[in-house]
């Protein structure tokens, strides 16, 4: 299903305001969904919200677990060596 088939009640004003990052989002909704789709409240959260947070209302909404943003940080750990004189 293409993504503009799943958001076909959303004007395409409001798709160009959101994003198309977000309206892809949006459309993981919109497919889960189906006919009970409701997107005003996504659109106002689409436009209000950085597009992070976003993703995690939308995760938060498919699985309904809360998920806690991460990243990977890589770093050396060094061993120094003393010299008992």
């Amino acid at each position: 299903m293409m993504i503009h088939e799943s958001l076909t009640k959303l004007p395409k004003q409001q798709l160009r305001e959101i994003g198309w990052r977000k309206a892809t989002v949006m459309a993981r909704v919109a497919r889960r969904d189906g006919k009970a789709f409701d997107c005003a409240p996504w659109v106002h959260k689409a436009k209000e919200m950085p597009r992070a947070e976003f993703e995690r209302e939308v995760e938060r909404h498919l699985t309904g677990k809360e998920s806690e943003p991460w990243e990977v940080i890589y770093f050396k750990v060094y061993k120094v060596l003393h010299k008992n004189s």
